[in-house]
């Protein structure tokens, strides 16, 4: 899978373009974009569950026992435990949840070196589980300048269970409203095609009433009677 970069350095510019949502993992385009903030530290992505982090300043040889990875439920710490050196450090922009968050560190570099998986907290889908968009952070740390909402697609395929039920309750309810609303349309067209036409028909009679003739001969006035010689 290829990845794309969108690196942000204020001020900020990306042009206007209408935002795809997917619910299926089957939808999800084969480019993913990682978010690269100004300085460089780190990289980014999310879903509606969780957030992929990629933290760039970890050297690849460092001995695991060195590292010390903090995750808060809003803050963010990765240094050495024998310098003291900080390779990243931040207070995240909402909350997640430490004890199903996780890293790993591949010894290598981008994608192969020390990653994170944060899972959200998402409260706001407690509020409010029937707007998946409360879902998406606009930054990873405060500090950071937003990603402009149309910056990338939306991943929405690891919705909490109770947020996805009121997302297909609420499709259910506007297919349905949707399906009312053509059916009403086609009982009007119907109708207004219903009229056009007793009103063709009424005025094709009446011409034919003031017209003589043709269908209607029988008004005519009859012949007058025959003299006999």
């Amino acid at each position: 899978m290829r990845s794309l970069f969108l690196f942000l350095t204020p001020p900020l510019f990306h042009p206007r373009a209408p935002v795809r949502v997917h619910y299926a993992s089957r939808d999800l385009p084969s480019e993913r974009l990682w978010v690269q903030p100004d300085g460089g530290a780190l990289r980014w992505r999310q879903s509606a569950g969780a957030l992929e982090v990629q933290a760039l300043a970890v050297p690849p040889a460092i001995p695991l026992s060195r590292l010390r990875v903090a995750i808060g439920v809003t803050s963010l710490r990765i240094d050495d435990v024998e310098t003291g050196e900080v390779y990243l450090e931040g207070d995240l922009e909402r909350g997640v949840l430490p004890s199903e968050s996780t890293w790993a560190h591949g010894r290598g570099t981008g994608e192969e070196g020390l990653t994170l998986s944060l899972a959200k907290l998402n409260a706001e889908l407690i509020l409010a589980p029937h707007r998946p968009s409360d879902s998406w952070w606009p930054r990873l740390f405060v500090s950071h300048a937003p990603v402009p909402w149309d910056a990338d697609e939306k991943d929405y395929t690891d919705l909490p269970p109770a947020a996805e039920a009121e997302r297909r309750a609420e499709a259910e309810r506007r297919a349905a409203e949707d399906a009312a609303d053509a059916a009403r349309r086609g009982l009007d067209e119907s109708l207004r095609a219903g009229d056009a036409r007793r009103r063709t028909r009424r005025a094709t009679r009446l011409r034919e009433l003031r017209g003589g003739g043709g269908r209607n001969a029988w008004l005519a006035p009859p012949p007058p009677p025959s003299v006999g010689l």
